[in-house]
């Protein structure tokens, strides 16, 4: 059985990362995704999960992801992610844009949650 996280995702930046992050971040009408920032290479489709699991912290792409708050310097979202966290992801995104300050990474377990509505803020600071 899967092991399904809960996470709140809370970024602040420069007014034109934060811009830029969310537009690459949106894929489809979805506003966050894992995928559309950083692509599966064509040669890896066949064993995606590894890949992911190596690059991402998390065997799959996040899902029911949501845009709670947005404002022109600071963003927060809402996902579920299989297995753990996406780790690895948060480390290329912190190279990448290099004006962002993760304020808070929040994986719950979904079951946890799903009884007490309540996020707990775990800060983690990178190179963890």
């Amino acid at each position: 059985m899967k092991d399904i996280w809960f996470n709140q995702l809370v970024v602040t930046g420069q007014i034109d990362e934060v811009g830029r992050f969310r537009r690459l971040a949106i894929k489809k009408r979805r506003p966050l995704t894992l995928g559309s920032l950083y692509k599966v290479p064509e040669g890896k489709r066949r064993r995606r999960s590894a890949w992911c699991a190596g690059h991402w912290s998390t065997k799959q792409d996040v899902t029911k992801a949501k845009l709670r708050e947005e404002y022109s310097d600071y963003l927060r979202y809402t996902f579920l992610s299989i297995d753990s966290a996406p780790f690895q992801w948060l480390l290329k995104v912190s190279k990448d844009f290099p004006s962002f300050v993760v304020k808070s990474i929040s994986p719950i377990p979904w079951y946890i949650y799903q009884k007490t509505r309540k996020v707990m803020t775990v800060i983690k600071p990178f190179g963890f």
